[in-house]
């Protein structure tokens, strides 16, 4: 890791669910058990799905936006989740992920998904 920590290998994909930059959508982690990331936070109770790409630098493909909320809404019934409690790993823990270019349009896929949906309140940072 770029900070120094030298992280075992995941003995398997450690997301539930993986996004390749034509739209196909492959099975990782079973979701009945708990995925991994290089961060800190419990990732318990939730289902990890992960597009190919950096999206600091790159934007989604239109083909992974589409597979995107595919899963999505088929998560979100499956566990009875609202759409308004999806969250992403920077809601977690300090990190970059899922990138700005992938943070400017989730509102507006979500809202989609739900035209009940409403972003939440930005936090005031620490000065």
């Amino acid at each position: 890791m770029l900070d120094g920590r030298i992280l075992p290998p995941w003995p398997d994909l450690p997301y539930h669910y993986y996004i390749g930059v034509d739209g196909t959508i492959g099975e990782g982690r079973d979701v009945n058990f708990a995925g991994d990331t290089n961060t800190k936070y419990d990732t318990t109770g939730h289902v990890q799905v992960v597009l190919e790409g950096n999206f600091e630098i790159d934007k989604p493909t239109p083909e992974q936006v589409v597979a995107l909320k595919r899963v999505l809404v088929w998560q979100a019934a499956r566990w009875k989740v609202p759409i308004s409690k999806i969250s992403v790993h920077r809601d977690h823990t300090s990190t970059a992920c899922p990138g700005r270019n992938m943070i400017a349009i989730l509102p507006d896929i979500l809202r989609e998904l739900d035209p009940s949906y409403q972003p939440p309140a930005q936090k005031k940072k620490e000065p």
